[in-house]
C-alpha cells in the first residue's frame, strides 16, 4: 500500500528510515528495557493472526511518520475499521505487496520468507516423524 485516502485526504506512505524507526520503537523487541529492533519483523508476523488490526494501525503510522500533516489517530482508527471488513485480507496482501517490493523493506521480507519455508519444513518433517512412530 503506497497511500491512503483518510477522510478525502491523500496521505503517501514512505517507507523509509523513520518507518524503520517508529515500528522499532513502537512495535520492536526489547529487553531489559533496552530496543532490539525487529519492529518490521514483529509488525509482519502480527499480520497473519487472524483479526489483528493493531499491525496496520502501526504500519500507517510508521509510513506518515514523515509527513507535516498526518491523519488523527482516531481517524486512522475509524478507516482501519472501515477497510477491515473482510477480516483484512485485502488490506494485509496490499501491504505485504507493498513491503515485499519496496527497496528498504524488501530484504527483511525476503528473510521472513525464507524462516517461514523453514519453519514449514520443520513442522512437515515433525508431522512425517509422528506419523512413522505411530
Amino acid at each position: 500500500m503506497e497511500q491512503v485516502t483518510i477522510n478525502g485526504k491523500t496521505y503517501p506512505l514512505t517507507y523509509g528510515m523513520e518507518f524503520f524507526r517508529y515500528l522499532d520503537e513502537h512495535a520492536g523487541v526489547k529487553s531489559e528495557g533496552i530496543g532490539l529492533g525487529a519492529g518490521l519483523e514483529m509488525t509482519v508476523s502480527r499480520l497473519y493472526i487472524p483479526g489483528n488490526i493493531v499491525a496496520f494501525y502501526d504500519l500507517i503510522k510508521a509510513g506518515t511518520a514523515t509527513l507535516k500533516q498526518k491523519p488523527s489517530n482516531d481517524d486512522i482508527e475509524e478507516w482501519i475499521f472501515e477497510n477491515t471488513e473482510d477480516g483484512g485480507e485485502k488490506l494485509r496482501e496490499s501491504f505485504l505487496h507493498t513491503l515485499k517490493n519496496s527497496r528498504l523493506t524488501s530484504r527483511v521480507m525476503d528473510r521472513l520468507e525464507n524462516v517461514e519455508e523453514v519453519q514449514q519444513a520443520q513442522q512437515q518433517a515433525q508431522e512425517v516423524e509422528t506419523k512413522s512412530e505411530s
